[in-house]
C-alpha cells in the first residue's frame, strides 16, 4: 500500500523534497486528476471501498473521486456528502475538467435531499464515476452526465474543490513512517532538513 500526501510550494521546496531521500512527483491536480479518471474505468465497485487499502483496485463513488484528488496531490474528504459541503458551486458553462459532479441520493437508507453520488467531470458534459451494483452499473464508467442512471433522483450540479490551479508536490510516505501521514508532521520534518 502507498500512502500519499500532498504540499504545495508555498509549503515545502523541491530542494527541501530532494534532501529528505522521500520519493515525490510535482504534479497539475486537474492535469492528473482528469488523465488518471480514464485508465479507471471498469475497475469494480465495492460499497464503502476505502482509499488507502481498496484502491485502485475497488471504488465506491466518493473512494473514487477522493483518489483521484490524492493524486493530483489535493486532500478532500472521503465521503461524497462531505466533498459537496467544501465545494464551490459552479454552474456547467464555468465546470473545468477535474471538478465534481453530484447526485441526491436513491438509495432507501440515505434521505432523498442528502447528497448521495459524484462523479469526476471530464469535460463534454460526460463524468467517469463508480457506479453500484444495485442500480445496474458494479463498476467505475464513463458517460453523459443526464445518462447517469443517478440522474433521474436528483440533478444536484457541480462543485469546484480546486482552488488553485498551481502544481503541487506528491509524496510519498514509507511504511515504516506513518507518524508523516500527518501532513503537519511531514511538514514540519521537512522543514528540519
Amino acid at each position: 500500500m502507498i500512502y500519499l500526501v500532498g504540499l504545495s510550494k508555498d509549503e515545502i521546496s523541491e530542494d527541501t523534497l530532494n534532501k529528505s531521500g522521500l520519493k515525490w512527483k510535482k504534479v497539475n491536480p486537474r492535469e492528473t486528476i482528469v488523465s488518471i479518471a480514464p485508465s479507471l474505468i471498469d475497475v469494480p465497485y465495492k460499497f464503502g471501498a476505502s482509499v488507502s487499502k481498496d484502491s485502485p483496485n475497488a471504488f465506491d463513488c466518493s473512494s473514487l473521486t477522493a483518489y483521484l484528488y490524492t493524486q493530483g496531490g489535493v486532500a478532500i474528504p472521503r465521503i461524497c456528502d462531505d466533498q459537496y459541503k467544501i465545494g464551490i458551486e459552479v454552474s456547467e458553462a464555468e465546470a473545468l475538467p477535474g471538478d465534481l459532479v453530484f447526485y441526491k441520493g436513491n438509495r432507501t437508507d440515505i434521505s432523498a435531499d442528502k447528497v448521495g453520488h459524484v462523479g469526476v467531470y471530464v469535460g463534454e458534459g460526460e463524468i467517469i464515476h463508480a457506479g453500484g451494483v444495485s442500480i445496474g452499473y458494479g463498476k467505475v464508467v464513463r458517460e453523459k452526465i443526464v445518462e447517469s442512471k443517478y440522474y433521474p433522483s436528483g440533478f444536484l450540479g457541480f462543485k469546484k474543490l480546486l482552488m488553485s490551479e498551481n502544481d503541487r508536490f506528491v509524496i510519498e510516505i514509507p511504511e515504516d513512517r506513518p507518524e508523516l501521514r500527518d501532513r503537519n508532521n511531514l511538514i514540519k520534518e521537512l522543514q528540519s532538513l
